[in-house]
């Protein structure tokens, strides 16, 4: 717990600016489009394949099994099914693959404790104001036609996590306050990430 309050404490500024972007504040407005989010939900599965395709090459999922529940690569393709995007990743998005492809388990643990981590904690407030999804993305076989959805957790997975007390009490053992800079510069990627996709929709 004291090593987690460290870099919770290391990281807190450059959380809060990130916090304060249009972006941010958009995700948890309710007032998202479903062409934004699918596009930031798009570029989000490059990142996350990207993050827990290094963790795999390191052995990191071998060497702690319990974390194989932390993965959101397929939760966020089954998601992104029911939002429409464009094809073409964002450049943060495209600098962040290449940079990750590179990086320590230590730094594979610091990006997942702000991405990961994240979404168990300010990813639950995101999951309660997703926009409705395209209802197209769930058709009946026989007719063709497009039907409501009517349990959200289809299109909420990216957000959902099995055993959520204890991936995030076993997560908390792993981390050190020697990671800060790692965890900032993930933040500053995601900052990055923001900033393109709020001049992609004229924010």
């Amino acid at each position: 717990m004291e090593l987690f309050m460290s870099l919770k404490l290391l990281t807190a500024s450059i959380h809060k600016e990130a916090e304060e972007m249009k972006w941010s504040k958009l995700l948890v407005s309710g007032n998202m489009t479903r062409k934004q989010y699918g596009q930031y939900l798009y570029n989000q599965l490059q990142i996350y394949s990207a993050l827990e395709n290094r963790a795999f090459e390191l052995g990191f999922f071998t060497k702690y099994p319990i974390f194989y529940g932390i993965r959101r690569t397929l939760a966020m393709s089954g998601d992104l099914a029911f939002y429409e995007h464009d094809i073409g990743l964002e450049p943060a998005t495209l600098d962040y693959i290449d940079y990750i492809s590179y990086a320590s388990e230590a730094e594979v643990i610091a990006h997942m404790y702000v991405r990961h981590f994240g979404d168990m904690y300010g990813g639950q407030i995101i999951k309660k104001n997703l926009p409705e999804p395209y209802c197209e993305a769930v058709v009946d076989p026989e007719t063709g036609i497009g039907a409501w959805i009517e349990n959200p957790e289809m299109y909420q997975s990216t957000y959902i996590f099995e055993n959520r007390p204890e991936l995030i009490k076993e997560f908390r053992t792993l981390l050190d306050k020697s990671m800060g800079d790692d965890a900032i510069s993930c933040f500053e990627y995601a900052m990055r990430l923001f900033s393109d996709l709020e001049k992609r929709f004229g924010l």
